[in-house]
């Protein structure tokens, strides 16, 4: 039942957006140029070792081997991340239903599904890391709670697992929900507190993750001098200082409540509360999750540096008590009234779901930023040939070497380059900034082939005649 929303909501058109700015823009040229230098460690970025990203590697990996097995492409890039949002989603659904009842587990995973803030660029349909890093939180709470319930020893090291691998994932982010697990430990299990500190199993999984950390850090300091500097630099500073996205605590819940989690946020916030009222044995499941949604929520609220997709592993923990107080209502009653009353909360939040991964939609202000990445991927789909094209850009290029990468894989030759400086007759040119296309203009007759928002393609024709010195120096080239 499960597969037809996750494939309608995450992989259908997962391959139709162009490449995003930044982190797409990273990720991708990372996965591409690691794989064409043989390289497991080492990040390139423009055929040269790179720092611009900190991440460990496992996300990397991943997108490597999908390129190995799909080429390269929008879709082999963030595969990765859909096939682990849908991990995800079936965890939630296991889980909760191993808990509680099938009914309640199918609604924690369609309240996941059609959160906002799960599904989108940054997040299950992007080629970054958090879809991953929020499948290895989920698992990490997973394994946590089956250990408190059975006491049983290889729930607790397959938890271990999990948080060295979230640490391979995404650094500091992988321990993110250890403020939550230690809370619910010590208010709800203080009785397995004691025997835990006290059992060398403990120590020895402590020593294991620990291992985990400092062999990658050891590795890539080895390989690539500088590293754990910047790493100190760029993972741990980030709490206390600001590098750039500074916002107040509210931020997430600003974001939320302005469309991210908007129709399931009250919902939430009830389940939050009846699961910490009431509490019991039949409760302990959503006080759990209603325990580290909150903690997590508290520690990325109070970072210095905040952006918009790091809020991603509320979301499963959060549709925990949200589904819990639905199935409140509609337990003991009549299946008709149930499934009435399931349908009818499910189906505007999951027509907007489809509708808005299917959009892709970007405001004006993106749109015009984007407009080369978007002209370029646009034109690839057409099967138009962009051969000998010269890009003049004005931002991070991330993204265009991206598009440099896929056309050379078809034969086609991009140039990249940040100045119009050494044109010719003949040239054609893709320019966005209006600094460049007025440099453009002063110096050369145009023909405009095509526009997308901002990008114009040119065509140079002729050198204007006011500018005799580079009329001659450009004929002696010709």
């Amino acid at each position: 039942m499960l597969f037809i929303p996750i494939y309608l909501f995450i992989f259908l058109k997962l391959g139709s957006a162009h490449i995003r700015l930044w982190d797409e823009g990273w990720f991708t040229v990372h996965a591409i140029e690691m794989l064409q230098n043989g390289s497991w460690f080492t990040s390139y970025f423009d055929g040269v070792p790179s720092f611009k990203s900190s991440k460990p590697p496992i996300q990397t990996w991943l997108q490597m081997g999908s390129i190995s097995l799909f080429g390269l492409s929008e879709l082999s890039l963030r595969l990765p991340s859909a096939i682990a949002a849908a991990a995800t989603v079936f965890s939630i659904y296991f889980f909760v239903s191993r808990h509680s009842t099938v009914r309640q587990g199918l609604m924690s995973s369609m309240i996941l599904l059609t959160s906002v803030g799960y599904v989108g660029f940054h997040t299950a349909r992007g080629a970054e890391a958090d879809s991953l890093l929020t499948l290895t939180l989920v698992l990490q709470a997973i394994c946590l709670y089956e250990f408190l319930l059975r006491s049983e020893w290889k729930w607790f090291y397959g938890f271990a697992l999990c948080l060295a691998i979230s640490f391979w994932v995404k650094s500091v982010a992988g321990f993110l929900f250890l403020p939550g697990f230690a809370i619910f430990i010590a208010v709800y299990r203080r009785d397995k507190m004691l025997n835990l500190i006290r059992s060398k199993q403990l120590w020895i999984a402590v020593a294991g993750v620990i291992s985990a950390v400092l062999a990658f850090l050891i590795i890539r300091e080895n390989v690539q001098p500088g590293y754990l500097a910047m790493f100190l630099k760029s993972n741990v500073g980030r709490y206390a200082k600001s590098v750039g996205h500074d916002h107040g605590w509210d931020y997430y819940l600003k974001q939320m409540l302005d469309g991210r989690y908007h129709w399931w946020m009250v919902i939430a916030v009830i389940g939050f509360a009846s699961s910490l009222l009431e509490q019991n044995a039949d409760n302990l499941l959503s006080i759990f999750a209603s325990v580290v949604a909150i903690s997590f929520l508290a520690v990325i609220s109070f970072s210095r540096s905040k952006l918009l997709w790091y809020d991603m592993p509320f979301y499963p923990m959060a549709a925990i008590p949200a589904a819990a107080f639905i199935e409140r209502i509609v337990k003991n009653r009549s299946f008709k009234y149930s499934l009435t009353a399931v349908v009818l909360v499910f189906f505007f939040p999951s027509y907007v779901m489809f509708s808005n991964s299917q959009s892709n939609r970007l405001n004006l202000g993106e749109l015009n930023f984007e407009s080369q990445e978007i002209y370029l991927s646009e034109s690839f789909h057409k099967g138009e040939s962009l051969d000998g094209l010269i890009v003049v850009h004005d931002h991070f290029h991330g993204s265009l070497l991206f598009y440099k990468y896929k056309y050379a894989s078809s034969g086609q030759e991009l140039v990249l380059q940040n100045h119009v400086n050494d044109l010719k007759v003949g040239d054609e040119v893709l320019v966005r900034g209006d600094e460049h296309k007025t440099e453009l203009q002063s110096k050369f007759h145009l023909e405009k082939i095509d526009e997308k928002y901002s990008a114009i393609h040119y065509k140079i024709t002729e050198f204007l005649l006011d500018n005799p010195v580079e009329n001659e120096v450009n004929s002696i080239r010709r």
